[in-house]
């Protein structure tokens, strides 16, 4: 059992931050199949004076646009109800889809865990070491959050690694004399 309390911050943050891992793997693949079981963003076709191809549009202010003066009034207020009962219709889908899948629960539960998980990296990152291996666990913090990708080659990622297995080598060869 380690004295060090940045060593036991990391084990609590290391834990957090398994679980926002874990949770926003869940959230992609929910969110991925609350897509699929919902229909596009609702767009409609407008036929407009001066152009051969239609125009799709998705919100009212866009039928204002395409459709002005009081000669499109009727035709723009029927655009707007048609686009209307197309949202309408996918905001329900989208609501059923959430419900079925419980996508809304994991994407807050992941936000939760992503804060606690921040907050007690900043807190172990802040508290002094008292060993090497403390040094390490704080290090290992900084390298996971601040890396932009996994095992990237930009500088100084590959530079903090070596520095980090340094720092394991040396404090396993300290144990050991």
């Amino acid at each position: 059992m380690h004295t060090d309390p940045a060593i036991l911050l990391w084990q609590e943050w290391h834990n957090a931050y398994e679980r926002f891992m874990k949770l926003c793997t869940q959230q992609n693949r929910l969110e991925t199949k609350v897509f699929s079981m919902i229909p596009s963003y609702p767009s409609l076709s407008l036929q407009t004076e001066g152009r051969d191809e239609p125009v799709l549009v998705s919100a009212r202010t866009e039928i204002d646009r395409w459709l002005p003066g009081p000669e499109h009034t009727v035709a723009r207020k029927c655009a707007k109800a048609k686009l209307s009962r197309l949202f309408n219709a996918w905001q329900r889908a989208r609501c059923a889809a959430n419900e079925a899948t419980g996508y809304s629960r994991v994407k807050e539960a992941e936000a939760d865990a992503s804060n606690r998980a921040d907050e007690l990296a900043n807190v172990a990152c802040n508290t002094p070491a008292r060993s090497i291996a403390g040094v390490i666990a704080k290090l290992h913090i900084i390298l996971t959050l601040g890396e932009p990708s996994q095992g990237t080659d930009e500088y100084p990622y590959p530079q903090i690694r070596l520095v980090l297995t340094d720092l394991l080598h040396i404090d396993t060869h300290t144990d050991t004399l």
